[in-house]
């Protein structure tokens, strides 16, 4: 994460962009008081049983500021995968299968969204998403790279691109907005879970 930080550093002092660097600085600033979601495992299994087999689990940190300036509200996107009851995601290590506590207890908000697939096509989404196995995270956000993101392997994962996600701009940048994918019409929110462990269910 931090190769990618230092690459956006020297872009930005070289084309003097002020408020880019503002965002960068803000990116690795954090209140370190804030708690995070710490939930019981009966809660994590009404969690479960309202996941279906290629839902979308998105995370919010509420300690990082960049949350101030980076659009929408949650700032990660991963996967369900009902039939093995884990979180299919991309992080900083690249490819990662989680459990759902895991996946939970690392954010002070987490909201879950179903995606309406049909059991045929979740089972392929799910099996193209894992088939990003071996692919690196993709440090400099690049369409033009064989590494992955978060948001850009559910992309890649939507073969015919069911969610019709979108990049959007920001500052030069054009990238995959995580939260993006919770105003498109083709999704519907099932449940809310905020700090320390309070769970609204839509």
């Amino acid at each position: 994460m931090y190769n990618v930080l230092l690459a956006i550093l020297s872009a930005m002092v070289a084309r003097l962009d002020f408020a880019g660097l503002a965002f960068l600085i803000a990116s690795n600033l954090r209140v370190p008081w804030i708690k995070r979601i710490r939930p019981t495992h009966a809660q994590l299994l009404i969690l479960a049983s309202k996941l279906k087999h290629g839902d979308l689990l998105f995370g919010r940190r509420d300690w990082f500021l960049k949350n101030l300036l980076v659009p929408g509200r949650y700032k990660h996107v991963c996967v369900w995968d009902a039939e093995r009851q884990l979180v299919l995601e991309f992080q900083d290590s690249g490819y990662e299968e989680n459990t759902l506590g895991r996946f939970v207890t690392r954010y002070t908000e987490v909201a879950a969204f179903g995606t309406g697939f049909t059991p045929e096509y979740a089972s392929k989404f799910i099996e193209m998403m894992r088939s990003f196995h071996s692919k690196l995270y993709d440090k400099k956000y690049s369409k033009n790279t064989e590494a992955l993101y978060c948001s850009e392997s559910v992309h890649a994962a939507d073969v015919d691109k069911i969610l019709q996600y979108e990049v959007t701009e920001i500052f030069w940048f054009e990238v995959f907005i995580p939260d993006e994918l919770t105003k498109l019409p083709t999704v519907k929110k099932l449940f809310t879970v905020k700090k320390p462990n309070l769970i609204y269910i839509s």
